[in-house]
C-alpha cells in the first residue's frame, strides 16, 4: 500500500475535483493575461508608430495640416450646432 490516502467517498472526490477545476481556473487566468498584455503592447507600439508618422507628415506638410484641422473644426462645429 502507498503512503498516499485514498480517497473513496464522493465528497472528497469533488473536493479533488474542485481543486484540479480551480488550478485550471487560475491557469487560464493567467493566459487571459498574457495575451491581454501582448494585445496592449502590440497596440500601443502602433499607437506610437501612427503618432510618429502623423507628426512626420504635419512636419513634411503644414499648411495642409492646418486646412484639414479647420475643416474639421468647422465640421464638428456644424455637426453640433444643428443639435
Amino acid at each position: 500500500m502507498t503512503a498516499e490516502k485514498v480517497n473513496h467517498s464522493p465528497t472528497d472526490q469533488i473536493r479533488q475535483q474542485a481543486g484540479v477545476i480551480g488550478e485550471d481556473i487560475q491557469e487560464l487566468g493567467r493566459m487571459a493575461r498574457e495575451v491581454v498584455t501582448e494585445k496592449y503592447q502590440a497596440g500601443r507600439e502602433k499607437a506610437v508608430a501612427l503618432e510618429k508618422t502623423v507628426e512626420d507628415q504635419i512636419k513634411r506638410h503644414p499648411m495642409r495640416a492646418v486646412l484639414i484641422a479647420a475643416g474639421a473644426g468647422l465640421l464638428i462645429g456644424v455637426l453640433l450646432a444643428r443639435r
